[in-house]
């Protein structure tokens, strides 16, 4: 987050930074170190100059002291505070501090004052009236001035000064200063935007060719070619869209072919299912009508020659009882009964199988009929389990192949529940939807369920419910897992399946 904006620049405002911003850094450190180290020497500079000029005057103003005469000392201290700056006021007083002379501002608030004061001292002539002999002196020796030493004070020297002006006229001139680098750095700035316009503009021409090769145009020219890296980046673009068109064009062709080759796929499959639903619901049509055929074999010739077989018996057995009630006779009685008793079971029996290969009721009630009966039969075979059926009152009159279909699936899924769910409740529903052209049946039971993937892998039965289903061009939804019991729900088309 620190360098959010500085990443958020373009090329021009970095050059112009990297330009300007280091040259700032650098001048305004030197500057302030300067000043800051020039200050501390002018301190030092004016208290040293503050003391040398305080006893320069407490030595020079003597005689105008003690003469009284301060005219040409006046002049002295205008001149001093003329060609100096830093002193702000020059005072000499007698020796009760009575002003003799002042120049200069007495009453200033500058703050960076500093105060010199020396004393005036009378110069007493250091004479000594006898000799090392213990006589008179009759004359000072050859080239010997004569000496003084200090005396009283007879006034005082007051300097005050203040470093302020001197810091100012620096001030001044690092202000100059400052302009200057100003001046240099709006230069530098120029500059800056001058070769940050020529680096922008082929870096422009390399961002639009990059934008392009990210849109899927990889026709880069770059005319304007430049010399190094810049130049070699340019370089480098144009051969990295060449090789991109490259593997694009040959991508396309491998996936042109794949997918042809997969369309190709899909319809040879597309051809086999529909060939194997084909061959399905053909193989279907041709059991059915063998189922028929072999029906009505048992019906015309196996029946009715066991109910021949059963009248002739109850024949013989009538006439074994007219010979009398010999041995023989009844014999031949017992036997007759038996043989019309087996010929009864065996008529039956083959009732039973004609029903079962071509239910009558199909072709004499329809698929509602027929369902009716087979639950009827389901109740009073298996009493332990309630079957339900639930059907509108008036159900469509289907395609015999439809029916046939229909009856199949559903009494596999009825055997299935009494073979294997142990359940207390069946329910088959028969739904009409003349608006999409399809029927719906739902067989539904609360028995022990079981696993929909294991099952449908192994189950003979399920698997010959899902292809007749699929026959038809119809479909199949198994929804079970273990304990909960297991709803199957079959869409039958009533048009073009």
């Amino acid at each position: 987050m620190k360098f959010a904006l500085f990443k958020s620049w373009g090329i021009r405002e970095r050059l112009v930074s990297i330009a300007v911003v280091p040259a700032t850094i650098m001048f305004v450190v030197v500057s302030l170190s300067l000043y800051f180290a020039s200050r501390d020497e002018i301190r030092s500079d004016i208290s040293e100059r503050g003391n040398i000029l305080a006893a320069a005057l407490a030595e020079s103003s003597r005689y105008a002291v003690v003469s009284g005469n301060t005219t040409p000392l006046n002049q002295t201290l205008h001149g001093l505070l003329a060609i100096d700056r830093s002193i702000i006021s020059l005072q000499i007083t007698d020796a009760q501090r009575t002003m003799l002379t002042s120049v200069g501002d007495n009453q200033t608030e500058l703050a960076e004052i500093q105060v010199f004061e020396r004393p005036i001292r009378a110069q007493i002539p250091d004479v000594d009236v006898f000799d090392k002999t213990g006589g008179p002196h009759i004359a000072a020796p050859a080239g010997q001035s004569a000496s003084f030493k200090d005396g009283n004070a007879v006034g005082y020297v007051r300097v005050v000064m203040s470093a302020l002006p001197v810091l100012e006229a620096k001030r001044q001139r690092v202000y100059a200063g400052l302009t200057i680098v100003l001046l240099a750095l709006v230069v530098s700035g120029i500059a800056g935007l001058i070769l940050a316009r020529r680096l922008r503009d082929p870096l422009n021409s390399v961002m639009t060719s990059l934008r392009g090769i990210r849109e899927g145009n990889y026709d880069v020219r770059l005319d304007d070619h430049q010399r190094g890296e810049l130049g070699e980046l340019q370089s480098t673009i144009v051969a990295m869209a060449k090789s991109l068109s490259q593997s694009r064009q040959e991508l396309e062709s491998q996936v042109e072919a794949r997918t042809s080759a997969l369309q190709n796929a899909i319809e040879l499959a597309n051809q086999a299912d529909e060939e194997r639903r084909r061959l399905i619901a053909r193989s279907n049509v041709v059991v059915e009508e063998e189922r028929r055929r072999i029906a009505l074999e048992i019906h015309d010739h196996l029946n009715a020659a066991l109910l021949f077989v059963r009248l002739e018996s109850q024949r013989m057995g009538r006439l074994a009882a007219l010979l009398g009630s010999n041995a023989d006779a009844k014999e031949i009685e017992s036997v007759a009964d038996r043989i019309s008793a087996t010929t009864a079971d065996l008529y039956d029996a083959a009732r039973t199988i004609t029903k079962k290969l071509r239910p009558e009721q199909i072709d004499t009630l329809g698929l509602k009929g027929a369902l009716e009966e087979m639950l009827r039969n389901y109740r009073s075979a298996h009493p332990q389990c309630r079957f339900d059926f639930r059907a509108p009152t008036k159900f469509p009159k289907l395609t015999a192949e439809l029916t046939i279909t229909a009856y199949r699936v559903i009494q596999e899924a009825l055997s299935n529940i009494v073979k294997h769910a142990d359940a207390s409740m069946a329910a088959v529903t028969l739904l009409a939807k003349p608006s999409q052209n399809d029927i719906s049946i739902t067989i539904e039971d609360d028995g022990s369920g079981f696993n929909v993937k294991k099952r449908v892998t192994a189950g003979i039965g399920l698997i010959g419910m899902r292809e007749r289903v699929a026959a038809v061009g119809g479909s199949i939804k198994i929804v079970s897992d273990p304990n909960t019991g297991t709803k199957i729900t079959i869409e039958l088309p009533t048009k073009g399946g």
